[in-house]
């Protein structure tokens, strides 16, 4: 079951607030996608989902309008495939999330209307879903999990990092004076570690905005995926022992990282397969994304 979906039965109270205050803006055009129209219905379900989710940074309107209008690509591009849902899939998850409503003393009905939806709304977006994982099962070759299994390995296999970093926190609207600034700081920071002057540490303890300050910007151990932000593990798995990088940017504001230590995991594909299709998924999407942008008629509205 999603997780947002979950989350949406439990918050139902606060969904109901939601959709009196969007029912006025529901039908106003965002975005046109090769003729076909989004509206400020799917704006705000999307955005109510977003806020449902584990993230802890609201995406922007503008960050949602894009991702639907991606979504649009997509759906539009699986038509023209002939691509389409397994019914038999829809039915089973559209009872799974009747059961899990009926479980909160609720109906699917109120909940969908809380949030500004109706069920045939709730099954155009599984399908489309369902639909590219149909895709996805369709088109992508074993060479091709094996080539990307053989590239990514470390981040599927239980590989594990002990890392430290010096972070300087930064508005999401920064100015790039302020970027700049926070860049140099830590540049001079990597340049007195790495000639030996100051231990990363010491100077993780006398810079850092993060509280792991205390604990010289000790980050513990983790693995490749949910233990921390994407930018901070896509470069701490690019590391070795010893290392320290760049500065790099998240979405948070600066880092930089030290790798302490790395232990090779031991799973195989075969026990990372699920995740691995998973990630290849994620890739294809965007890939197909690019591709029909490029042809595609978009027209965002002011």
């Amino acid at each position: 079951m999603p997780v947002w979906l979950c989350l949406m039965v439990m918050c139902l109270p606060a969904s109901a607030v939601l959709a009196e205050e969007t029912s006025a803006i529901n039908e106003k055009i965002i975005a046109t996608v090769n003729s076909r129209k989004i509206t400020g219905r799917e704006l705000q379900l999307d955005f109510f989902l977003k806020q449902l989710s584990a993230s802890s940074v609201s995406p922007t309107k503008e960050t949602l309008i894009e991702q639907l209008i991606d979504r649009e690509l997509i759906r539009q591009f699986l038509v023209k495939r002939k691509v389409k849902a397994d019914s038999i899939l829809l039915e089973q998850q559209m009872k799974m999330i009747r059961r899990l409503v009926e479980k909160k003393e609720s109906d699917l009905k109120t909940v969908l209307v809380a949030v500004g939806l109706d069920e045939e709304s709730l099954e155009e977006m599984l399908s489309l879903q369902i639909a590219w994982k149909i895709h996805v099962t369709k088109t992508l070759t074993e060479k091709r999990i094996h080539e990307y299994w053989n590239e990514h390995k470390s981040q599927f296999d239980g590989t594990e990092v002990i890392a430290s970093q010096i972070f300087k926190k930064l508005p999401s609207d920064a100015s790039n004076e302020d970027v700049a600034t926070a860049k140099q700081e830590l540049t001079e920071l990597r340049k007195r570690i790495v000639a030996g002057e100051i231990t990363f540490a010491a100077a993780a303890k006398e810079n850092s905005d993060s509280p792991s300050a205390s604990k010289g910007g000790s980050l513990g151990t983790f693995e490749y995926a949910g233990m921390v932000a994407e930018s901070i593990a896509i470069t701490a798995f690019g590391m070795q022992p010893g290392d320290v990088s760049k500065p790099f940017r998240s979405r948070f504001g600066l880092h930089l990282l030290s790798v302490e230590k790395r232990v090779e995991g031991e799973l195989s594909l075969e026990d990372a397969r699920s995740l691995v299709v998973k990630e290849i998924s994620s890739v294809m999407w965007k890939e197909q994304v690019a591709r029909e942008r490029k042809t595609a008629r978009i027209r965002i509205e002011p």
